[in-house]
């Protein structure tokens, strides 16, 4: 650039006095043409002029590829966006909505989604580049590779030897470094106003990629990297052919040094590695951030101004980065002003700033940390932005940003902000020592606050039903996690989501910073699945502490019974026990931090959603969604034991076989009662108090439905009852359970049959891959026998139409019949595999057909799906198959 920078000095290259016409050039001095010089100054100039124009075009290029980035990536998040947690949670209260089915271009969103998660979104060379995702070294990789490119393709790499007027024993030599030299200046030109978008906080990239303004930083900061090598090169070049390969010296050197668009060059290179040393680590701590941030702001501004001086033919670089800077400090003063514009106590509308109580908690080891919590009336803020705040008491010119720990929630017009700190030094330390002269004569503390913001994204916005939440937090980083518990226990519970709150913290006394939050997320616990662990990580304990003195709470199972006297059926998910708890993991003069590694694969473990299978267990007619599947652990028979010493072959009563048919007698429930299960402390649930633990991939359901229809089952004036309920457990599958998992059945009794209608009636009947049958009775061949045995024993019966009961065994076989045909076919093209268990005391069940396995349970038909622990032979057998 210094070449041509001023050319009405007569050393020039080009004589103007003898230019005929002046050509314009984009970012470049006006040429001479046509050439007047010696041939080869000429050929040089050609080489020179074509990479400068070459070089805008590149550029040109580099700007139009940032803009077609950001267009396709604000359109693509409009057009496919994704699934947001409040347009997938019903407004009925306590019911969840969720989809029927997936589109298959979200499954591959999401796929593709996960994918990019597990390689991009680890740390990249931490030592290098900090805590900095795989995904940004890769966008910085890209750009920076970009820009090799652009920075050598196009120039002529050749050395001409020209002689100098007026010498005849002194040479130019002018060579490819003179073009290349001015490329790298001007692509440090053409970065500036993309380095001050990336630093802005109204970044104009953030509205339109969504993209929180903190996470450009890294590229503001490596890309002013890239900057200062550009600058570096660029003065390099041109200091080596002025001072050496230019004659004669040292008066050109001199002559060069001494021009103003020098002096200008020589600020702008000294501002940009002075703005470099003061923005590396080190630089930042020896002056401290209060200060590199306002003299990064100022000498920034100086730099642009000098680069303007320098080589004002690339103006449209800095103004463009001068516009950007003064519109993000005035959209600042414009956002400060709106949110604090209210009424005055003189009742008219003016500035007025917030009145914040103040909350100290003493520790004089580790630094006191101040709560503050005051109302504001404005717009509720999206959970996980964050306000800078200004304490007025200590300096105007000074903010700093604060998540605030609450939900936010309008209430009357107004928000509540809640905000806790830990005093350093600083302001922090100013707010402090304010705290506690003001708390020591006052118990009601106040102090005044301007906010400005939020800033930041959603973190909680796409957390639907079916998204699992784990937070970890440590100290006062709880405040970017306590909001989305706060506002996960307001919503609908959700049984498809674990929710766990891992929270280290140096001293149990710690966790009064927010008692009152955590106080609502262990109300919530049992209702919402979730889990709090705190661990102490600088006291010591002998024991694991049970919150004894702060709050525990222990969750239970939400097994309740899903039967009833209307048609409704419903599916409820078996759940397992969590605690709330506080662990002391640390000692007296060290600490030690809970083992993440084993906290989140502990996690994955447990997680309900994203299993391999879905097992869904159906009872049969007069049965019960939870008591059937229950065993007794105080009984004192022995599954491997005989019934009153009866063995598998002996006779049983004809009043004992016709119970185990129908359940024996009990109450029928009215319609709209509760019909809670009456189930005995030592009822064990098997599902989900053994089976879950043992097939922890498995999502386990239990299905209820109307199971006291005896009179007119099968009947000619209810030809459709097995089939309307096998419907009804069809339009449940696709409606409340993942239709991407597959699904394993386990019936007892008649509840096979119902299963079987269900196959064939369900749209997803690919999804089920085995059924399992305890005491089912299938083949129509058996019916009419079966039909004539209850028909045998009905002065034995303890219902009221036993002649019905009679009748209808004999006269639907043909429905059985259909039934029983339909699954057979499904098993077989779909590849069902099927497995049976009989009852070995009393009646035995026939088989489906010759693709089933057929295996002896020793247990008459009510006991054999009552399993009472692990080493039960029921349950080794059944769990065995699953």
């Amino acid at each position: 650039m210094a070449e041509v920078g001023h050319l009405q000095h007569a050393r020039h290259i080009q004589d103007m006095s003898a230019a005929k016409s002046l050509e314009p050039h984009w970012g470049y001095a006006e040429r001479v043409v046509p050439c007047v010089n010696d041939p080869g100054s000429c050929e040089y100039l050609d080489a020179v002029y074509g990479a400068n124009d070459l070089g805008m075009i590149y550029v040109a290029i580099l700007w139009a590829t940032l803009f077609g980035v950001v267009f396709v990536w604000s359109v693509g998040r409009r057009l496919w966006p994704s699934p947001r947690a409040d347009a997938v949670v019903s407004a009925n209260a306590g019911v969840e909505v969720l989809t029927a089915s997936k589109p298959k271009g979200l499954r591959l969103k999401r796929t593709l989604a996960a994918y990019g998660r597990r390689y991009l979104l680890p740390d990249a060379a931490k030592s290098i580049f900090g805590r900095i995702t795989r995904l940004q070294v890769l966008i910085l990789a890209i750009l920076a590779c970009y820009l090799l490119i652009w920075t050598h393709v196009g120039i002529v790499y050749k050395k001409w030897v020209t002689p100098v007027k007026g010498y005849t024993d002194l040479f130019n030599i002018r060579s490819g470094l003179g073009p290349w030299s001015n490329r790298v200046g001007v692509l440090a030109y053409a970065l500036t106003p993309l380095s001050v978008m990336l630093a802005s906080r109204e970044s104009l990239l953030s509205v339109l990629t969504g993209v929180p303004y903190q996470s450009f930083n890294f590229l503001h900061r490596w890309l002013g990297y890239i900057m200062v090598i550009q600058g570096s090169l660029h003065t390099i070049g041109w200091s080596i052919i002025e001072i050496k390969l230019y004659q004669p010296q040292p008066e050109t050197a001199r002559n060069w040094i001494t021009q103003l668009y020098m002096i200008w060059g020589v600020v702008a290179m000294l501002l940009l590695l002075l703005i470099f040393a003061l923005s590396t680590p080190w630089g930042i701590r020896l002056t401290g951030f209060e200060f590199f941030r306002k003299a990064h702001y100022i000498l920034s501004m100086v730099y642009i101004g000098a680069c303007w001086g320098h080589w004002k033919q690339l103006r449209c670089f800095m103004l463009p980065s001068l516009l950007l800077w003064f519109l993000d400090r005035g959209a600042r003063l414009i956002r400060t002003a709106l949110i604090h514009h209210q009424y005055l106590p003189e009742k008219s509308m003016g500035f007025k700033a917030v009145s914040s109580r103040l909350a100290r908690f003493p520790d004089n080891e580790n630094g006191d940390v101040i709560r503050m919590d005051f109302e504001h009336s404005q717009e509720a803020w999206k959970i996980g932005q964050h306000f800078f705040l200004c304490f007025t008491e200590g300096s105007i010119w000074q903010s700093h940003p604060f998540t605030p720990l609450n939900s936010p929630e309008v209430r009357d017009g107004v928000v509540a902000h809640s905000y806790i700190f830990r005093a350093k030094g600083g302001e922090t330390k100013k707010m402090n020592e304010l705290a506690a002269k003001k708390l020591a004569t006052t118990a009601d503390a106040t102090t005044s606050v301007i906010l400005q913001g939020p800033y930041g994204e959603s973190i909680a916005e796409k957390l639907t039903p079916d998204v699992n939440v784990l937070c970890v937090a440590g100290g006062t980083g709880v405040t970017y996690v306590l909001p989305v518990l706060l506002d996960l226990v307001q919503k609908p519970a959700s049984r498809d989501r674990n929710i766990e709150l891992i929270w280290a913290v140096r001293r149990k006394d710690d966790i009064r910073w927010i008692e009152k939050e955590l106080d609502i997320i262990w109300k919530a616990a049992v209702s919402h699945r979730i889990g709090v662990h705190i661990f102490v990580t600088r006291e010591q304990s002998s024991k694991t502490t049970s919150l004894q003195d702060i709050k525990t709470i222990e969750k239970e199972g939400d097994i309740q019974e899903v039967g009833s006297a209307s048609s409704d059926a419903s599916l409820k998910g078996a759940q397992t026990a969590q605690a709330v708890d506080v662990q002391k993991i640390g000692g007296e003069g060290y600490s030690q931090h809970p083992n993440l590694r084993e906290v989140v694969n502990n996690f994955v473990g447990n997680t309900v959603r994203g299993p391999t299978v879905v097992i869904i267990f159906v009872h049969g007619l007069r049965g019960h969604p939870q008591r059937t599947w229950s065993g007794d652990t105080n009984d004192s028979t022995d599954s491997n034991e005989d019934n009153g010493g009866r063995g598998a072959d002996s006779s049983i009563s004809r009043r004992e076989l016709l119970k185990a048919i129908f359940g024996g007698k009990r109450s029928r429930p009215t319609a709209g009662s509760n019909n809670t299960a009456s189930t005995r402390s030592s009822d064990v649930f098997w599902p989900a108090e053994l089976l879950s633990h043992d097939i922890p991939e498995a999502r386990i359901w239990t299905y209820g439905y109307n199971a006291d229809v005896i009179n007119g089952v099968f009947t000619a004036n209810n030809l459709n009852s097995v089939s309307q309920h096998g419907q009804d457990l069809a339009i449940k599958l696709r409606r409340e359970v993942d239709n991407e998992d597959p699904i394993i059945f386990v019936a007892h009794s008649l509840g096979g049959i119902i299963v079987k209608d269900a196959i064939h009636q369900s749209a997803d009947k690919a999804r089920t891959k085995l059924v399992v049958f305890l005491g089912t009775p299938h083949r129509g061949s058996s019916y009419a026998d079966w039909g004539q045995m209850a028909s045998r024993l009905a002065s034995l019966a303890l219902q009221d139409s036993n002649r019905e009961i009679m009748r209808a065994l004999e006269v639907d076989s043909e429905i059985l019949d259909r039934i029983h045909k339909t699954f057979i076919n499904d098993a077989h093209t779909l590849s069902i595999k099927v497995h049976s268990f009989q009852e070995g005391r009393g009646i035995t069940a026939s088989t489906a057909s010759a693709i089933e396995t057929v295996e002896t349970i020793d247990a008459d038909h009510k006991q054999m799906a009552r399993c009472a622990n692990r080493n039960d032979a029921r349950y080794r057998a059944i769990s065995g198959v699953l």
